[in-house]
């Protein structure tokens, strides 16, 4: 399958308004992935794996395609996960993370987020990390991932606490509950230190997020894509 031409087909589509030919050429390449016989996927596990701004259309077009399939190659379950993690705005990456779900299910995937990004995560990756969380761990299946939230709210705290990276905190906050009875007793004490480092915070999101978590705010300030 020369997936680089559909592309290039679906690309002239989008350049030109012919949203029917557009679905088309998505349905295609859907139907083409839900194919247990499909081999090469060398195309789509190098684009998903790419990070340059230059591949985002094509990610684009892999992440439209899947958005209603029930069954990906398992070569593709990785590259999406790192194409969810990597996917900066907070809208679309549930895109990448969603077909993982429904093909795999949320235990499974979200699983593979913890062990992978929560300890040997870069930077970049944790904050990653923190915009999927909201749809990995939002979309479950009738699974129970309790055991997983309760593992992931106790990350999210001592993460924030721990780690001052601004943009990994801007991530983090917007999940972060500061209910003592949600956490171990040893956790206990970060929650007024969350707070403290919080509202002192030099971000005015970061303050804002704060503010709406001790509900001294009912405004809700958008997280932009970007610092």
């Amino acid at each position: 399958m020369d997936w680089e031409k559909l592309y290039q087909d679906w690309l002239f589509c989008c350049n030109n308004e012919n949203f029917n030919q557009r679905l088309k050429i998505e349905r295609q390449a859907g139907t083409l992935l839900e194919n247990r016989k499909l081999k090469d996927v060398s195309w789509l596990v190098e684009v998903l794996e790419q990070q340059a701004v230059e591949s985002r259309m094509r990610r684009l077009f892999i992440m439209n395609s899947l958005r209603k399939n029930n069954q990906i190659p398992k070569s593709l379950f990785l590259p999406l996960i790192y194409a969810s993690i990597y996917e900066c705005n907070p809208s679309l990456n549930r895109y990448f993370i969603e077909p993982c779900i429904r093909c795999y299910g949320s235990y499974r995937v979200n699983v593979e987020l913890i062990n992978r990004y929560t300890e040997n995560g870069t930077n970049e990756e944790k904050a990653g990390l923190a915009r999927i969380l909201y749809w990995s761990l939002h979309s479950a299946d009738g699974e129970n991932i309790k055991e997983l939230i309760n593992k992931i709210n106790c990350w999210f705290l001592t993460e924030f606490v721990n780690n001052k990276n601004i943009n990994v905190r801007r991530c983090i906050i917007p999940h972060l509950q500061l209910e003592a009875w949600l956490y171990p007793q040893e956790l206990h004490s970060l929650i007024p230190t969350a707070i403290n480092i919080g509202l002192s915070h030099s971000d005015e999101y970061i303050r804002h997020r704060i503010a709406i978590q001790l509900g001294d705010s009912s405004f809700y300030m958008p997280l932009s894509d970007k610092l």
